[in-house]
């Protein structure tokens, strides 16, 4: 009786940890996108801080590693490069970054 106990009670657990409301690919990318949008947004607002174009790159970089062909990611990423570069040669005022 005893372990019958047990062993109900590891079945349980075992199938509420593998089929309670697994978080999918789609919905991680879409997670991703908001956060990278959100920073996008500070990051305008804030001069282009160095700390929130990196933070920003990493969530890029999150969306890349669940989807290599993410457009979203990729032209983020791009356009994070290119702020940066601008930063690093303080030119800052002198190219339009965001259209």
């Amino acid at each position: 009786m005893k372990y019958s106990k047990i062993i109900i009670l590891l079945f349980l657990l075992l199938s509420n940890l593998l089929w309670a409301n697994p978080t999918t690919d789609s919905l991680k990318i879409k997670r991703l996108k908001n956060h990278v949008s959100s920073l996008d947004y500070i990051t305008r607002q804030i001069d282009n801080s160095k700390f929130y174009l990196n933070l920003n790159k990493s969530y890029c970089d999150s969306i890349l590693s669940i989807d290599p062909a993410n457009k979203f990611a990729l032209d983020f990423k791009n356009r994070i490069n290119l702020t940066l570069a601008t930063c690093d040669q303080n030119i800052n005022n002198k190219i339009e970054l965001f259209s």
